[in-house]
């Protein structure tokens, strides 16, 4: 239910507009006031006190007798501002008075006029039939459903007899400071829901259902509506024009979950059969007329003063003529009038929801509709006017019973990034607003946040007591980096390091971000560095990671070199640092060692691996020492242009020359080139660094110069 029934007899006054009785009133108008400081009052002495005197004035002059609040229960801030003034003069004096004073008072309207809706037609205490139940099939449909205690069928009228043999036990909710006429209200709520197999009286379409009485005023709509009332009758109306502010409260009650269920009219009403009525014509009202035993809309057949209110406006038809009800404490008799039509649907509605809590008012309104048996052949002269057709309650039963449950809940859950920061919210769909939300944790509302992790569960209830529960898992934490691995690089300068991480905790899908630009949880062909890396999971929590990529040392070889005396006396002893020690060695000329000897002058070119399986190559040269001695060094000549260089050089020289060596500062030869024919080449591209060029003569001869290369 959309609240907790809150049903008693009441000993105490209404709250309300208990100045209106049953019959007519044209001395009231409704007004809104926005600005409380300008309320007029009526003092205990009867004059007026306002903010404004020329409106207390002015009022006191046209007879105002009375200034209250007109809908004080509603929850509706527009509403809340709406009096009704009360006065001994005419509505159209007290109307143009109000006028008067725009910027106080605003949307002047009439004021209700409640008349309630039957015609008592004869009396006699033994019943020959009662053509109504077995004309909608109450019978087959309470083989469906008997309704329960437990529902609360709401009846707004005049008064009723709470003792009433048909009433007695019946009676949730009755305010007893009520001193109108109790005959209407207890014919209309008998038949809606009154005592059936108590060997007396009738039987009630309504079965076992219950009954709250409210009085009948717009205000009284909107206490059953708050205390939880699913569907109330209206046999009564209110006017013959429509009030915005009684459209107000109708959407107010209706949009509280209330399926309001109004008489039509007797024909007479407001004139003319075919004209309209308030509150029956009013949007999301479901208005019923009357039909007699043989589907007839006309009491009399073929006299059309017979027949009750017909318009685009009427809903459905139900029995309203010649209707079994109670009269008073000891009679029975019969009576006409869409008031009495009206209940057979409110308790029909009665036992669809008993039977089904889950329907919608829209599925009620489409049901009740879609069921109806269509009565416009046997009614030619008002075919289209008489709603969808006859209500048929066994059918309309039946198809509630058959009405699956659409209520449905949409959850999304935010796990947080530490404990308190979680929550979850709820979008509710279909059920008949509005919703309650029964959380495990003592919550409500469709938003629980500042959640701990754990188990928690929601129970959705509508409007009409359909239930739907889900059960949801809240896990607070930030993504924890749970394992990492990291690939070196392999050999200096090399771009085969790799990171890959794990990631624990959080919510996925997680998100890397790292410093150079890579995505993913593994980054591959790295190059010697330190790599940053953000990790964030689906709500945005991160953690950060930290990692070096590192690399060996360059291999770096050097040698002692003892030149040939002409005699392979040549020797080289490699000395060898960085790369991963466990060397392995391949020279030009087959060796396999670190260190050879017995050379000849020469150049040699030596490979070294490391235990990674890194290859430094270098070539280093063996000189002929005896011939580098004796023989005059000025048999060749060197010329370096230009130098110092950016790079690039020109070599020259004279003299006949065999050989070209350019050796950098670790004593590395970096360049051999064979010399024929020539005098000059160049050398393109070299790193910065200081190189000693030399050219050895063909007689063994050597010339030398240093290169800097900037």
């Amino acid at each position: 239910m959309k609240k907790q029934n809150n049903f008693g007899i009441l000993l105490a006054g209404m709250l309300g507009l208990s100045a209106f009785g049953a019959k007519a009133q044209y001395n009231s108008v409704w007004a809104r006031i926005y600005d409380d400081v300008q309320i007029p009052t009526v003092l205990p002495n009867g004059t007026i006190a306002a903010a404004n005197g020329s409106l207390a004035s002015a009022l006191s002059q046209v007879g105002v007798n009375g200034i209250v609040q007109a809908l004080p229960n509603s929850k509706n801030e527009q509403l809340l501002n709406v009096f009704s003034f009360q006065c001994t003069c005419d509505e159209s004096t007290l109307t143009q008075t109000l006028r008067n004073f725009p910027s106080i008072v605003a949307e002047i309207e009439r004021a209700p006029e409640y008349h309630t809706l039957y015609i008592p037609n004869d009396y006699h205490a033994a019943f020959s039939s009662n053509y109504a139940l077995d004309l909608i099939k109450a019978p087959q449909a309470w083989d469906l459903s008997h309704s329960n205690s437990a529902f609360v069928v709401g009846i707004s009228d005049e008064n009723l007899n709470p003792t009433h043999e048909e009433l007695a036990g019946k009676i949730a909710y009755y305010d007893s400071n009520n001193s109108l006429s109790p005959d209407h209200g207890t014919a209309v709520a008998s038949l809606a829901a009154g005592n059936t197999e108590n060997f007396v009286g009738n039987s009630s379409i309504g079965f076992n259902s219950s009954i709250a009485f409210y009085k009948m005023d717009f205000n009284e709509l909107l206490v059953a509506t708050y205390a939880g009332i699913d569907v109330i009758n209206i046999s009564w109306f209110s006017g013959c024009t429509p009030s915005s502010f009684e459209q107000a409260v109708i959407n107010e009650v209706y949009s509280n979950g209330t399926f309001i269920i109004a008489a039509a009219g007797n024909g007479t009403t407001c004139g003319d059969a075919g004209a309209l009525t308030y509150p029956a014509a009013y949007d999301r009202v479901f208005a019923v007329t009357s039909i007699g035993d043989h589907d007839n809309h006309e009491a009399i057949i073929g006299d059309p003063s017979t027949a009750h209110q017909h318009n685009g406006r009427v809903d459905l038809s139900a029995p309203g003529f010649d209707i079994n009800i109670p009269l008073d404490v000891t009679h029975y008799g019969t009576a006409s009038g869409s008031s009495l039509a009206a209940p057979f649907v409110t308790g029909t509605v009665a036992l669809m929801l008993s039977a089904n809590p889950c329907l919608s008012n829209d599925q009620i309104e489409t049901i009740l509709k879609n069921t109806a048996q269509d009565i416009d052949a046997l009614n030619p002269s008002y075919a289209g006017l008489l709603g969808a057709g006859r209500l048929n309650a066994f059918d309309a039963v039946q198809a509630a019973l058959q009405a699956p449950n659409t209520l449905d809940l949409t959850i999304h859950t935010y796990n947080g990034c530490v404990e308190g920061e979680g929550s979850i919210t709820l979008s509710p769909s279909n059920g008949q607003e509005p919703y309650q939300y029964v959380w495990s944790n003592g919550a409500t509302g469709v938003n629980n946040a500042g959640l701990n992790s754990g188990n928690y569960s929601v129970t959705l209830i509508d409007a009409h007591g359909c239930t739907l529960s889900q059960n949801m898992v809240i896990q607070n934490s930030t993504p924890v980096i749970d394992n990492s691995m990291v690939h070196n690089v392999i050999c200096n300068g090399g771009e085969n390091g790799s990171i890959n991480v794990t990631v624990a905790q959080g919510t996925p899908t997680y998100t890397y971000t790292w410093n150079n630009g890579a995505t993913g949880s593994t980054v591959s062909n790295l190059t010697a560095g330190n790599y940053q890396v953000t990790i964030a999971d689906i709500n945005g929590c991160s953690t950060f990671g930290n990692f070096y990529v590192t690399e060996p040392q360059a291999t770096e070889i050097s040698a002692d070199i003892d030149a040939d005396f002409g005699n392979n006396e040549g020797k080289i002893k490699l000395t060898v640092n960085g790369g991963t020690p466990g060397y392995s060695f391949e020279w030009s000329n087959g060796a396999t060692t670190q260190n050879i000897g017995d050379l000849e002058a020469g150049i040699y070119t030596v490979t070294v691996t490391d235990a990674n399986g890194c290859v430094t190559e270098m070539d280093f040269v063996v000189e002929n020492e005896t011939t580098a001695n004796t023989n005059s060094l000025m048999d060749v000549s060197l010329n370096l242009s230009p130098n110092p260089s950016d790079g690039d050089v020109r070599i020259k020289w004279k003299g006949a020359a065999s050989q070209l060596i350019i050796v950098n500062q670790m004593g590395s030869v970096i360049l051999t080139k064979k010399i024929f024919n020539t005098q000059t080449t160049e050398v393109l591209d070299l790193p910065s660094g200081l190189y000693s060029v030399k050219v050895i003569g063909v007689n063994g001869s050597t010339a030398s110069r240093q290169l800097v290369i900037i």
